[in-house]
This record gives C-alpha cells, structure tokens and sequence, in this order.
C-alpha cells in the first residue's frame, strides 16, 4: 500500500482548490493525541505541557501492549480514508504507515529488557527534568506542584527496571557490562549531595522569580524535600546497589548486539529503523572503509598546514565566548542569502551549558525559541575556541533551520514533531560540508576542525558495524580508532556499544543528501539550482529517506518552479 500510495501522491497535481479530507485530518489528530497522552514525556519534550504531572512506565508489558494497539489501530482506520485526499495529505498517509510498520517491528525484540544504557539513560535524564534545566518548565509554583506528580512515579519505574533486568538475566537478554559500568556512574551523580536540600532535585527552587517568602513556597519545598528524601533518593540508591551487586556480576561481557538472542536480525531492523534507508551492515561497514581512506589524507594535509599557523583565540569568560559565536553568525549571513534565501521565523539564542555542545529546539508555538547550547563548564580553567564546523551543524544552517522550519510548516502535528535522525543528523553533517561558501574554514585550523568532525563520523560507519555485525571487541574498535585518528575515544565507543546504529544516521544521511544535490544540480532545469535543493529538501522536511528519494525524482521530473 505505500510504495502505491506514494507513488500516486507523488505524481498528483495540487490544485489551488483541492480541499482536504476531513477525515484524514482528524485522524491525525487522533494519533498524535493518543500518543502524548500515552507519553507523557514525549509530550513535555515538545512543549506540550498538558501531561507534566504525569510519568509513563515504557518499560511494561501494559504500555507496550497500549502502543501496540494504538499502532494497529490507526492502520486499520487508514485503510478507511475514502479516495478523495489531497497530495499533502497521502504524502501524510505514507509517512505514517511506513512509521507504523517500524513500530511495531520494534515491539517484537525485547529492548525494555535492558531498561539502563548510557545516552538514553531514564534516571539521569529524570535528574535533568527535576532540576528545571529540561523540557519542563519549573519557574513557577504551580509548575513545581504539578510536577509532583511525575515525581511520584520515578520509584515504580525504577522497580519495574530491576523485574527486566532480573527477567532479562534469566532469558540472555541483558546490556553488556562495560555499558552498565558507565551508567552507574550516570545514575550515582544525581545522589551525590549528601544534603537533600542542595540536591539536583530542589535546585528550582532557587528561580529568581519565585516568591521564596511565600507560606505556599515554604510549604511546596518542603513537600519536595520529603518526596527526595523518602522515595527519590531511596529509589536511585536500590538502583545502584542492583546495578552493583546482582546485575553487573551476571550480565554479558560481549559487545556486539549480534551476541543477544536474535541479535543478528535485531540489528539488521536498527539499522534499518535507524537510517530509514534498505542499506544493510556489510554494505555500510564497506561505506565506512571508502570513506575514511577518501578523508584521511585530507585530514593529515590540513594537520600539517595547521601546524605552521597560530592557533585559534581561546576564550576564558563565557560571555565573550557567547559573543564570538554570534559574531560568527553575522559573518556567514551574505552566504546563506546565496545558498538558502530563506531562513525560519524563529530566532536563534545562545546560551552556556554544563552538559556539552548540543542544539535545544524551540516549541511547536514558537514561544521557546531555538537555542544553540555552547559548552562552558570549567572555561575559565579550560578556555575554549570556537569551532565553526559544530555551529554550522547544531545551529545555521544546521538543526535551527531543519528543526524551526519542520516547526512552521503547515504539518500534522506527528508529522511536525517526527525526529528522523538519518535525515536531521545528515543535515547537520551536510551543514558542516558549506563552511568554504559561507566564508568559513579560512585557516587549517578550522579545516581540521571540520575534517575530524567528518572523518569520525565515517569511522563511526566501521566500527558500529564492526561491533555488532562483524564481532569487533571493544579493544579493536578503540584500536581503529587511534589508527585514523590517532586516539581512543572509550566513551565514544561504549556510546556504540550501548546505542547501536543510531551513530550510522550521520555518515548514511549526509551522504544521501550530497547524491540529491549532484543529481540537482546536474539536471537541465535551470530552476533547480542549490537554493531550490535547500528549499525543497527543508520543506520535504521529516520523512524516511527512501520516501524523500522517491519526492526527489519526481520534483526533478516535474517543469513547474518550486
């Protein structure tokens, strides 16, 4: 059905009165509102608040089964849409079956089995979400006490993580050891203050904005203090003594996913699922080999020219090192006026961060703008550089134009919300590969900079695949590693380990995306220049590869300006 559907769609011509079935729309609607209800932390990652006092236990049989159904469910009514859709609304169509198919694949391995990993990591994110520095907002009292309510539930989880785990020992369906080591470390953080009161957890409660002297404050804070001291902190330590005591003896000390019960065929559905693309592990393993020897020697040529000039300005003080980003982003501004031409409507804000270089998306409202988050911890001890090839993925025109453009498009609201990291994490990468046209990479300093970042992710090809397809070890993988680049990097690695494929939608998307602009730009179509590529893969925006391929040969077949 969605290979026929999106053919048809594809090849539709959108009239200026082609009204939109109603059904089809609400039927969306339905979906996307079933599915924050039954994820609530989904839901609050958004900007949907609705759902805050609210925790979902993901890791149950009842919730599985829950999504399971509403996933079939909503197939079944797709089947009922009557003919007369719109384009825009069977390209919708299409997305979401193949969207179903993938979920519901995914709820035939057992990964809530193994419930602690290092990346996604629940209770070390749950800290982040407590501390107002999430996707929650704490800056009022009444968000504080609403919050509550999650809060409450953060001891059932951890109790149904320890049945998994006990289950998962018990089936060979357990996360290896070298990842369990790294999450202890992970969840012993948030318990680390002695004093509940200077906890992670009360760390809200310092907001400028709240009325410290108030009886409801005083009253609030201690409610929460309680709640930490008699079910949040008991709950992280019973955690980590199972982690400690009775799983990390038992559990696996093999690496690779193809060691798991059906982990040949579990990995070939993540790699799958994760790159949205029919590439299987061999014929990207053999990806990653080309591409690291094609980088290599343009990496080791920009090392030897970087060693004759300067090195780049450090800064101490975390403000001027905001500054030299945004002057930056001036700078580049005549460029992206040639390449894009357009930009969102969301502003781009800057701000420090403890907890790494990353991009935080703007709500779906637009009252949370985008925010590019630059690492600050330890500047003045540690000063820090600017590194262009990391603004132009996180920031412009990576994640802030793919993300606040998805934001603005007149879309369902599953389809606005749809993270396709094959196709936003290869553009990022793709967003690093046009610092020469927006006046960026002018010393070998900042082309080594962007050359590591492209020669890691193609390693990252070898050695995901190496892992848990080929049989790699650990040792072999961080061995590739100081061959290429000349060091180990083990928390890279256990990252692989304990997250596999997700780190191919890198490499895998950028690629894709370079093969649709040659094909672009070779075309007779004078139209179709790099500013309508821009244009047409941003506004195609959240959709499995292979679909977007299928709309790309279509639109370079059609004569109409786009």
């Amino acid at each position: 059905m969605n290979i026929l559907l999106l053919s048809l769609c594809f090849l539709m011509t959108v009239h200026a009165d082609e009204a939109p079935c109603p059904q089809a729309d609400a039927l969306f609607e339905s979906y996307f509102e079933k599915l924050l209800a039954l994820n609530p932390t989904y839901a609050s990652s958004i900007g949907d608040n609705r759902f805050n006092d609210k925790l979902e236990i993901n890791i149950s049989d009842q919730h599985r089964n829950d999504m399971r159904k509403l996933y079939l469910e909503t197939q079944h009514q797709l089947t009922l849409l009557p003919q007369c859709l719109t384009a825009s609304q069977q390209i919708s169509v299409a997305v979401l079956n193949e969207l179903l198919d993938i979920e519901l694949e995914r709820l035939k391995f057992p990964d809530h089995l193994m419930p602690i990993s290092t990346i996604v990591c629940f209770p070390d994110e749950f800290a982040t979400e407590c501390s107002g520095e999430g996707n929650v907002p704490l800056t009022s009292l009444d968000e504080l006490e609403t919050f509550l309510g999650r809060m409450k539930h953060f001891s059932d989880w951890v109790d149904l993580a320890i049945a998994n785990m006990d289950k998962g020992l018990t089936t060979g369906v357990t996360m290896t050891a070298v990842v369990i080591e790294a999450a202890i470390k992970l969840i012993e953080r948030p318990v680390a203050e002695s004093d509940v009161a200077k906890s992670i957890f009360l760390q809200a409660f310092d907001e400028d904005g709240l009325d410290s002297k108030s009886d409801r404050y005083k009253s609030l804070k201690t409610t929460y203090e309680q709640l930490v001291k008699t079910s949040i902190y008991p709950a992280y330590q019973k955690l980590i003594s199972y982690l400690k005591d009775s799983y990390l003896p038992k559990t696996r000390q093999t690496v690779g996913w193809n060691r798991l019960p059906n982990g040949e065929n579990w990995y070939r559905f993540l790699v799958k699922s994760w790159t949205t693309t029919k590439l299987r592990p061999d014929d990207i393993h053999q990806i990653g080999l080309k591409e690291v020897e094609r980088i290599g020697p343009l990496y080791e040529k920009a090392n030897q020219e970087a060693k004759k000039e300067e090195a780049p300005e450090r800064y101490d003080n975390e403000a001027e090192l905001l500054a030299a980003y945004q002057h930056m982003l001036r700078g580049i501004e005549p460029g992206l006026n040639k390449l894009f031409g357009f930009a969102p409507k969301s502003p781009l804000t800057f701000k420090g961060s403890h907890r790494g270089a990353y991009y935080r998306p703007g709500s779906n409202d637009g009252t949370r703008p985008g925010m590019f988050m630059i690492y600050t911890a330890d500047i003045e001890s540690s000063p820090s550089s600017v590194s262009e090839a990391l603004f132009l993925h996180e920031a412009i025109p990576g994640h802030h134009y793919q993300i606040s453009l998805q934001y603005e498009r007149d879309l369902p609201k599953f389809r606005k919300n749809y993270f396709n990291y094959a196709f936003a994490e290869g553009w990022g990468l793709y967003a690093e590969s046009l610092g020469n046209e927006l006046g960026l990479y002018k010393n070998a300093h900042d082309r080594v900079d962007q050359l590591h970042s492209e020669l890691f992710r193609a390693i990252r090809l070898v050695v995901d695949t190496g892992i848990h397809s080929k049989g790699w070890s650990q040792q072999q993988a961080l061995a590739y590693f100081e061959d290429k680049l000349g060091y180990r990097p083990t928390r890279e690695v256990i990252r692989y380990i304990g997250w596999p494929a997700q780190a191919l939608t890198y490499k895998v998307g950028e690629r894709f995306i370079l093969d649709l602009k040659a094909k672009t730009l070779a075309s007779n179509d004078k139209k179709k220049d790099v500013k309508a590529f821009h244009r047409f893969i941003l506004e195609t925006g959240p959709m499995p590869l292979k679909l977007i391929d299928q709309k790309h040969t279509t639109w370079l077949q059609s004569t109409a300006a786009e």
